[in-house]
């Protein structure tokens, strides 16, 4: 399919706005899934996209840009062990 690049991002949220950002980026098309979570990080996303380079200017244009994103720190993906397909955690 042409995409190589995959990260989980983790996002810091302005906590009235949790639900909101959630929301935000569940819409955008280069996410698989979203979750709403409890410790350092609001809002954990999972990305594809074709190039690292592709990673970047997402991060930058589509997700730093959503009102109440704080911070997002991004967990690239250099191998997968596991995959089942259909599960939804």
């Amino acid at each position: 399919m042409g995409y190589e690049s995959q990260a989980i991002v983790g996002v810091q949220v302005d906590p009235d706005k949790i639900d909101q950002v959630g929301e935000d980026i569940a819409q955008l098309s280069e996410i698989t899934w979203v979750v709403i979570t409890t410790g350092s990080f609001d809002v954990f996303a999972w990305v594809t996209v074709e190039t690292p380079e592709a990673l970047g200017v997402f991060l930058r244009t589509k997700i730093g840009v959503i009102p109440g994103v704080r911070r997002t720190e991004t967990f690239v993906s250099l191998l997968n062990k596991k995959n089942i397909p259909g599960v939804i955690l």
